[in-house]
Parts: C-alpha cells; structure tokens; sequence
C-alpha cells in the first residue's frame, strides 16, 4: 500500500508475502528485488535500489545508486553508482560519483565526494572521507577521518588514522 512506481520495468519482482509500503520509485530498473516488507524506500534513476528486497528507509538518487542492496537500511545514496555494491549494511552515506561504489558491508561511513571511499569495503564502518578520493582504496579499516583531497589515497589497511588536508597522509598504507 502507498506505493508509487514509474518507470519500465520497475517494482517488477516477485513480491512475497510480507505487505512493502510506502515506497517511491523512478526510473527503469528501479526496485526489481524480490520486495518482502520494505519500508519507506525512495530510489530514482536507473537501477537505484534495483536489489532492494526487505531493507527500509533507503534514499537512492542517481543511475545505479543503492543497486545491490538488500536488507540494509537507513541509507543515504547520491550519485552515479555511489554505494552501487552495499548490500545489508545500514547508516551510510554517500555522496559523489562512485563514492563506496565497491563498499559491501561497510556500515555507519560518510563518503562525500567522486570517488570518496571508492574501493573501501571490509570493516570500513565508522569511516569518515570528504574529498575526491579521500580513502578511496582502503580495503579493511575502521573509523578513519580523512578531509581534503586525495587524502588517505594509499591506505588499504589501517584503521582510526585522521587526515586533514589536501594530499594528507598520501604515503600511509597500512597502520593504526
């Protein structure tokens, strides 16, 4: 019930027995899981939160954004393919081109920015990146705060690092 669809192809799974209610959806693609329950959900463009099966309250706005995700909630996604890999994580959100856009079951991070977090995923929860690139290939690291540019670039496994500053703390790969 409450539910408003437009777009081709959209809301089109197979819904199950639990009732989705209060979703908004626009855009081809859009909404094509499997819907069990999903709660408040809100995705325009093509294939945003194309996945979406049971999770509630996600934002997905931009081609791609939100699309694999789940049952996650309580997500924030702007931009093409921003957050596109997320799948059960909640509490996220990116903003920016492709920020998170490899993030699987990052939870609780704010990426702001293209390419913002861009390949961060395992154990990235808590990580704070605002700027083109900041922390873009951390692979497993936890509640890092990088502002500014480029910063954090070569981190893949560290974790409560803080970087202020354009190219900040550009040589760190690994260490806490």
């Amino acid at each position: 019930t409450h539910n408003t669809f437009v777009g081709q192809g959209i809301a089109s799974g197979d819904w199950t027995t639990t009732a989705s209610t209060s979703n908004t959806g626009v855009g081809s693609g859009v909404m094509q899981g499997a819907m069990n329950g999903a709660l408040g959900n809100t995705a325009l463009g093509v294939d945003s939160l194309n996945a979406l099966t049971s999770g509630d309250y996600n934002t997905a706005l931009g081609f791609n954004a939100g699309a694999s995700i789940n049952s996650g909630g309580y997500n924030v996604f702007v931009g093409y393919n921003a957050g596109d890999a997320v799948n059960t994580a909640a509490g996220n959100v990116f903003l920016g081109a492709s920020a998170g856009s490899a993030c699987t079951d990052t939870a609780n991070a704010v990426l702001i920015g293209n390419g913002a977090g861009e390949d961060a995923d395992i154990a990235s929860d808590g990580t704070i990146a605002i700027g083109y690139q900041s922390l873009k290939p951390l692979i497993n690291g936890a509640r890092n705060v990088a502002i500014g540019y480029q910063t954090l670039t070569a981190a893949t496994t560290a974790d409560d690092n803080t970087a202020v500053g354009e190219g900040s703390a550009k040589a760190i790969t690994t260490g806490d």
